[in-house]
């Protein structure tokens, strides 16, 4: 049986999702911009979030722009 493992509010057991877990927190320590692309639903929002507290920015405001709504 799996394990299950959580990061930031995000559950998985799933293998890719451990190694995206470790990207995330290659992202976080750097001053790279991110984008989050996918499916409504998929949980951008969550993965934005859990980069953003990891971040040495974690204190300062999270932007988040739904381009989708842009025109």
């Amino acid at each position: 049986m799996e394990s299950r493992h959580s990061f930031h509010d995000i559950i998985s057991r799933n293998a890719e999702m451990m190694r995206l877990f470790g990207i995330m927190e290659q992202v976080a320590e750097s001053e790279a911009t991110v984008l989050l692309v996918g499916e409504s639903g998929t949980g951008k929002e969550l993965f934005a979030r859990a980069i953003h507290s990891l971040s040495p920015r974690h204190e300062g405001p999270m932007v988040t722009v739904n381009c989708g709504a842009l025109p």
